[in-house]
């Protein structure tokens, strides 16, 4: 069962056993009536309570998470730049050397001619 699911048959059994223990009371109906009834809007006022709380702390959560994974992105793009950087600054490197050579060789030639 999931975690809603356990609060929300915690709450319930809660409410149901808080009537239970009113209507078995030795109180008049109306001092029952007034006890259930401020039960259930303590009951109302708990619940809207722990509503803000979880919503609060998801929010957090969410901005935390968001944050992580835009930091993530952003730290493997400049990793993926530096790579492609090096890449092509090897390349030319390779590419400096070879015309290099191809250039002695051209002069060898040039001389044997």
């Amino acid at each position: 069962m999931s975690t809603k699911g356990n609060f929300l048959a915690f709450l319930g059994g809660a409410a149901a056993g808080a009537v239970v223990a009113l209507l078995f009371a030795p109180d008049k109906g109306e001092e029952t009536r007034k006890k259930i009834g401020k039960a259930v809007a303590d009951g109302k006022e708990r619940a809207g309570e722990l509503y803000q709380t979880g919503k609060k702390k998801f929010q957090q959560s969410y901005e935390h998470g968001r944050q992580k994974v835009t930091e993530t992105y952003r730290k493997g793009r400049e990793r993926i730049s530096d790579a492609i950087a090096q890449g092509r600054e090897m390349a030319d490197e390779e590419l400096e050397a070879l015309r290099g050579s191809v250039d002695k060789e051209d002069k060898r030639d040039d001389k044997k001619e």
